[in-house]
């Protein structure tokens, strides 16, 4: 478990794990609307991160794969411990098998993944000038690296 604990601060899924001998499927047993699943999440994050966004196929209407990608930003910051607490409650409240809960450290994350978890939609908002810091240093970065990629690109055809 730890190891794939480890995953979730990188950002990985851990699809190898099929957590305490529970057999996992593709599908939910039971179908739960995003406004519900919100408000589950809602109630285990509350307290314990300071943003917390719902994000990727869940939140597209994609349910076959079946996992629940989860970004959170906490303070003073995330550790594997935190983290794996948080998986295991996740788990519980949506009653689904650990591996189908992808939670990820919003400020460990490279700039793009930032701005697609963040154009999710908020489970926990407790800090919002911390939310516009993370918005902006994501798309501050984008930018550089694109202007980067812009230099070298010329400097290339000369």
């Amino acid at each position: 478990m730890f190891r794939c604990i480890k995953k979730y601060l990188c950002g990985f899924s851990c699809r190898s794990w099929r957590g305490f001998g529970r057999q996992t499927s593709n599908l939910d047993p039971v179908a739960i609307s995003v406004n519900d699943v919100v408000e589950r999440l809602r109630d285990v994050l509350r307290g314990r991160a300071l943003i917390a966004f719902l994000y990727g196929g869940r939140v597209r209407g994609y349910e076959l794969k079946g996992d629940y990608d989860i970004a959170v930003y906490m303070e003073p910051q995330c550790d594997l411990y935190k983290l794996g607490e948080l998986v295991i409650d996740i788990a519980k409240a949506l009653d689904v098998p650990e591996v189908s809960v992808d939670i990820v450290c919003l400020d460990m994350l490279p700039p793009e993944h930032v701005i697609e978890a963040l154009s999710g939609i908020p489970i926990v908002v407790e800090d919002e000038a911390k939310l516009l810091e993370l918005r902006y240093k994501a798309l501050a970065k984008l930018l550089d690296i694109e202007e980067g990629m812009r230099i070298a690109v010329e400097r290339l055809r000369y």
